[in-house]
């Protein structure tokens, strides 16, 4: 019972270097045009945010329209424009090859997943 009446000190603390990390590693411009593709913007957590030149690319984890979390999601922000891994052209921009190797391999999991769902698709009994 002790360990429960604890828990929400224990999130809180968990909590705190992420969305601390949150405010400091994103540019307010990119934190916005992320911000901007999401349900629930407001939920936003970054994280491993990296900035090369002109290319940002991190993580963002936020709620869906149910109010769960959805998990990491890879995202690049290149030329004023956002493409998260799971976008149709992810695999296609040629600033992906600035981001961190975490990046790089949600990117290209993800077009694997989309080469194997029209593969799949397109299968005829």
């Amino acid at each position: 019972m002790a360990i429960l009446q604890r828990a929400p000190a224990l999130i809180s603390w968990a909590i705190a270097p992420i969305v601390g990390l949150a405010v400091v590693a994103c540019d307010n411009a990119v934190e916005s045009a992320v911000r901007a593709r999401l349900i629930d913007p407001q939920s936003a957590l970054f994280s491993e945010v990296e900035t090369h030149g002109e290319t940002t690319c991190g993580f963002v984890n936020s709620k869906n329209s149910l109010g769960g979390y959805v998990g990491r999601q890879a995202f690049i922000y290149h030329d004023g424009v956002v493409t998260f891994a799971t976008d149709e052209d992810a695999s296609y921009i040629p600033a992906v090859s600035t981001c961190s190797q975490a990046v790089k391999d949600a990117v290209t999991s993800e077009g694997f997943k989309r080469i194997k769902r029209r593969a799949e698709s397109q299968v005829v009994n």
